[in-house]
């Protein structure tokens, strides 16, 4: 497991991607919009359906920023849910790392159509770290989804495999 402390932690379960970091209304289907525009965007704020490459010289779990594609374009992680922990006391990092794995790997069977067992996909995430944590914030858990067989194009979204 990686983790990433930049206002947000990533952490890698098996495989893993990245990509924009928000809740949805289907909880955890992602949307294939494009970004706006080509410019870095905070880890911390990404959102469902975003998608973006691997951060340049830095590794994914230590990127402060990453730079948005469209999904149609290759990218190497796709954001493919998201979800608040419960408001409360910094429960410690353990406890926010088991939530974001268990939150995460209970959603990736929707997203993808199979399930992570025997999966050629992997998953990461973007965990709230414990600087950052108050007890009325957001303590939003973002799940990423990637192929470590290299980018891809389209979304991963029932992807089946």
């Amino acid at each position: 497991m990686v983790m990433l402390a930049l206002g947000l932690s990533l952490a890698a379960s098996g495989c893993a991607s990245v990509t924009r970091l928000a809740p949805s209304a289907s909880d955890g289907a992602a949307s294939v919009a494009a970004p706006a525009t080509a410019a870095p965007v905070e880890v911390a704020k990404l959102l469902v359906g975003d998608c973006f490459d691997n951060p340049g010289d830095a590794d994914v779990a230590s990127a402060a920023t990453v730079t948005l594609v469209t999904c149609t374009e290759p990218h190497a992680f796709e954001v493919f849910a998201g979800f608040d922990l419960p408001i409360g006391s910094y429960p410690g990092e353990d406890a926010v790392v088991a939530a974001a794995e268990d939150g995460c790997g209970s959603r990736f069977e929707a997203f993808t159509g199979s399930p992570y067992d025997g999966s050629q996909l992997d998953y990461n995430y973007v965990i709230p770290p414990e600087s950052g944590w108050t007890i009325s914030g957001s303590h939003l858990v973002s799940c990423l989804i990637d192929d470590p067989a290299g980018p891809v194009t389209g979304t991963l979204a029932q992807a089946r495999r």
